[in-house]
């Protein structure tokens, strides 16, 4: 093999990591905004989930960053991430 094919393999192979990261962290976002989705605002529970939903959602937009999609305005959108979990993300519980 040569070192262009070595490299074009590597390359690949990244790509499908970076993909699946991508996979499974939006799987994990949008279980846990549609856990949220189901409790009503004065729960308890709630607070946890959107803690947990902010740090998912982090979790997707830095994947994302990484693999250059960089316009997150349609991740909102597309999953529906209400305002008081897109105003958490970074933020973690001490």
């Amino acid at each position: 093999m040569s070192r262009d094919d070595s490299h074009s393999a590597l390359e690949h192979e990244l790509a499908r990591e970076k993909a699946g990261a991508l996979t499974r962290v939006t799987a994990k976002l949008e279980a846990t905004l549609a856990a949220l989705g189901s409790l009503p605002s004065t729960d308890a529970q709630r607070t946890r989930l959107v803690a947990e939903a902010a740090e998912w959602l982090w979790y997707v937009v830095v994947q994302r960053e990484a693999m250059g999609m960089t316009n997150h305005d349609v991740l909102y959108d597309t999953y529906k991430v209400p305002l008081e979990v897109r105003q958490r993300i970074g933020l973690r519980p001490r």
